[in-house]
C-alpha cells in the first residue's frame, strides 16, 4: 500500500459500509474500480492536475462515467473531488478489496520462492494457513531468486520467513556479535 492508505481508509470504509448495506458490494468494487482507471489515465489525470476547479473535475467525470456509476456513487465521488483526494482513488480500490476479502474471510497470501512452486507444495501451504487463519486462502507464487531457497509467506496479518536468505543473515548477525 502507498503512503495514501491513511487518507483512503475511511473512504473505502465508507463505500463499504453503504454497499454492503445495500447488497451492493460487487457493484461498487466495479464502480471504485471504474473510476480508479479512469483518474489514473494518463490524458485525465494532466487534466485534473491542471485544473483547480472542482465542479469542472467532477463535472468531466461525470460525464466520462456516464451510464457506468449511479447516483450514490456520484455524492461519494463528489465528496472526493471537494476534499481533492482522487489521487487516493487506487488506494481506496485496495482498501474496498481488503474490507470485501475481510468481510467474505477470504485471506490473500504470497508465497516467495527461487521457482515456481509445484502444485502439491503450494496446496500444503494453502491447508497450512487456512488452517491457522480459518480463512479460506487464495494464493500467489511469486519468484524471487534473492532468498536463494525456502519460502517467505506474505498474508496481511503476517511475513512467514523460512527462506535461506533469512537464516543466513541471522547467521551473519550471530557471528557478528
Amino acid at each position: 500500500m502507498s503512503e495514501y492508505v491513511t487518507i483512503a481508509r475511511p473512504y473505502a470504509q465508507a463505500a463499504f459500509d453503504f454497499a454492503k448495506e445495500r447488497n451492493a458490494v460487487d457493484q461498487w468494487l466495479s464502480m471504485i474500480g471504474f473510476m480508479k482507471e479512469v483518474v489514473t489515465e494518463d490524458s485525465v489525470s494532466e487534466t485534473i492536475k491542471a485544473s483547480n476547479n472542482s465542479a469542472s473535475i467532477l463535472e468531466m467525470l461525470k460525464v466520462i462515467s456516464d451510464g457506468y456509476v449511479d447516483e450514490y456513487f456520484l455524492n461519494f465521488l463528489r465528496q472526493i473531488v471537494e476534499n481533492e483526494r482522487l489521487a487516493v482513488m487506487p488506494d481506496i480500490l485496495e482498501e474496498f478489496v481488503r474490507l470485501k476479502d475481510e468481510d467474505e474471510n477470504i485471506l490473500k497470501a504470497q508465497v516467495v520462492s527461487v521457482e515456481k512452486l509445484p502444485k502439491n507444495e503450494m496446496d500444503k501451504i494453502q491447508t497450512f494457513l487456512e488452517d491457522k487463519y480459518q480463512s479460506s486462502v487464495v494464493l500467489s507464487n511469486i519468484i524471487d531468486t534473492d532468498i536463494l531457497g525456502g519460502v517467505v509467506i506474505k498474508t496481511p496479518k503476517e511475513v512467514i520467513d523460512a527462506s535461506i536468505r533469512s537464516r543466513i543473515d541471522e547467521l551473519t548477525d550471530v557471528l557478528k556479535s
